[in-house]
């Protein structure tokens, strides 16, 4: 029986192969703290999670599909933890059963598929139970579907010939059958017959009994035995195959069903977390057609999950493919970013996405290039192995894909990455990527500035003192940074009236005068290198 919560077309499969760009995402967007968050301790419910969110909904269809269901698992959390739980018992008893499915022999195999299906039908017969108490309080697709199927397939009738077949298949009063003589007197056309009980019971009645044939075996004669097994192998060969397929079907129903409530409780677990750390979630909504990439209230979950205060930032892209992020360091870009390809993932996989709202055309595959460490065996300089793994990843690219860069093409002079970068990015736009950039090369970003491709331009926020707020806000590159500031407050003088500050050298000196205004001011301040 189908599940299909998930998709109308097909069960979910958690041991899909997950994409080629899958460790680069766990360790740019530090999906880790929030995959933890959803698997609540279950190794099976994180593995889940993991595939839905790197793979992702086919289309936008599935992705709304998705939605119903979630909506009705979140307004009736009860029902979907008391079906979870039925799922796992009914796994549990079908591991505290031996039954081989690779054994030579077909009685054995037999009497494995029948102790395996005598204890799932207890089990349907519940399951059935909560569908008809509940089905009526469920609206999605998905659920009513699921529910009709229950109902229709597993009737009690249904169930009560079941239990009867069982019963019979145990043979406790032995096994009767039929066969022919085929060529060369070789048994052939065996079936297994239902034992007429009674009949038996009123022949023993009579006086008389009627002719019969028997044949004992000795105790000893070991080949006899062994004949005789291997006639009732022959015999039960099918019905061995039927009944082990048949429960194995049974228990790989509960054990779809149990995967795919997995996704949907994790969504549900990372919502009730995050709105435990008073951050909001939503469900987004997608256009129709063309393009859009708007986004209220956002922020980076994984930041929110480890116990930070978080700042949300605005983005509303419209049609335009490419957004140029700059701005001081440590104001919060690289934060930005990582919450915009979380918020991507999530979206994708049809889970609520952290924000206040989001509307946008349906995110493709999410990919990043991210600044690396340089190769410490030599084998290559930084821009060698930046473009290296930039190719790599141009090559992976598909129309409405969305590529997240930090800081590449900064592995060498202003100039040059300038020149290469605007190249790179205006041909993957032009191929229909979606690309968000945060860059400290001034030139890159003059150069995208004053290209004929609409770009959107956000600069990380400063206060009137030249703080920054770690809002991301709309804004056009500037040529200097907020290193003159905080050499003002520690030094209590201008670094000059004279002095221009290119990104490139600002961003080096702002490092440097944030680290000696903390230990001017005698405190410890909490700026880690993500931009929080």
């Amino acid at each position: 029986m189908r599940v299909r919560l998930m998709s109308p077309d097909a069960d979910f499969d958690a041991a899909t192969e997950l994409p080629a760009q899958t460790t680069d995402l766990l360790q740019d967007l530090q999906l880790d703290l929030l995959l933890d968050t959803m698997a609540a301790g279950d190794d099976q419910q994180r593995q889940v999670a993991l595939t839905a969110l790197l793979l992702g909904a086919a289309d936008v269809d599935q992705a709304r599909y998705r939605h119903e269901v979630l909506r009705d698992c979140e307004e009736n959390r009860t029902v979907i933890e008391e079906l979870f739980d039925l799922c796992g018992a009914a796994i549990k008893d079908r591991q505290g059963v031996y039954h081989s499915i690779l054994s030579d022999r077909a009685e054995a195999r037999l009497h494995g598929a029948v102790s395996v299906l005598g204890l799932m039908v207890p089990r349907l017969r519940m399951l059935r139970q909560i569908s008809d108490r509940h089905a009526a309080e469920f609206a999605s697709t998905g659920f009513r579907e699921l529910f009709g199927r229950i109902a229709k397939v597993l009737d009690e009738e249904y169930l009560d010939r079941v239990s009867a077949n069982l019963d019979r298949l145990r043979f406790k009063s032995g096994l009767l059958l039929s066969a022919e003589l085929g060529e060369s007197n070789t048994s052939s056309g065996f079936v297994v017959r239902t034992p007429h009980r009674h009949n038996r019971r009123w022949y023993r009645k009579l006086p008389v009994k009627p002719p019969t044939r028997h044949l004992d075996i000795p105790e000893r004669d070991m080949a006899g035995f062994q004949a005789l097994g291997e006639l009732r192998d022959q015999v039960l060969a099918e019905a061995s195959l039927a009944v082990s397929t048949a429960s194995e079907e049974v228990v790989g129903f509960f054990i779809r069903l149990r995967t795919e409530l997995m996704f949907f409780r994790g969504c549900l677990t990372l919502k009730e977390t995050l709105a435990a750390h008073r951050c909001p979630m939503t469900l987004p909504s997608f256009v129709e057609s063309g393009r859009a990439w708007e986004i209220d209230g956002l922020y980076d979950a994984s930041l929110a999950l480890d116990g930070y205060l978080v700042v949300s930032s605005e983005l509303d892209a419209g049609a335009s493919l490419l957004t140029v992020v700059t701005g001081a360091n440590r104001g919060g870009k690289s934060t930005f970013l990582r919450a915009t390809g979380i918020a991507a993932l999530l979206a994708r996989a049809g889970c609520f996405v952290p924000a206040s709202h989001m509307c946008a055309e349906l995110p493709g595959e999410v990919h990043t290039h991210f600044l690396r460490e340089e190769d410490t065996k030599l084998q290559s300089g930084k821009l060698d192995e930046e473009l290296a793994r930039l190719s790599v990843t141009v090559d992976r690219l598909r129309p409405g894909a969305l590529l997240l860069c930090n800081e590449s093409f900064s592995s060498t002079n202003e100039r040059e990455g300038g020149q290469v970068g605007a190249g790179v990015l205006e041909v993957l736009v032009d191929a229909g990527v979606r690309v968000v950039v945060v860059t400290h090369l001034f030139e890159l970003a003059q150069l995208l500035w004053h290209g004929p491709r609409p770009a959107t331009f956000l600069r990380a926020d400063l206060d009137a003192e030249g703080h920054p707020t770690f809002r991301i806000v709309p804004g056009a590159p500037e040529s200097t940074s907020h290193a003159n500031v905080v050499f003002q407050r520690v030094f209590g003088r201008s670094l000059g009236s004279g002095s221009t500050l290119v990104t490139v050298g600002a961003d080096m000196l702002d490092d440097a005068a944030v680290g000696l205004a903390d230990n001017c001011d005698g405190r410890q301040r909490s700026l880690p290198e993500s931009g929080r």
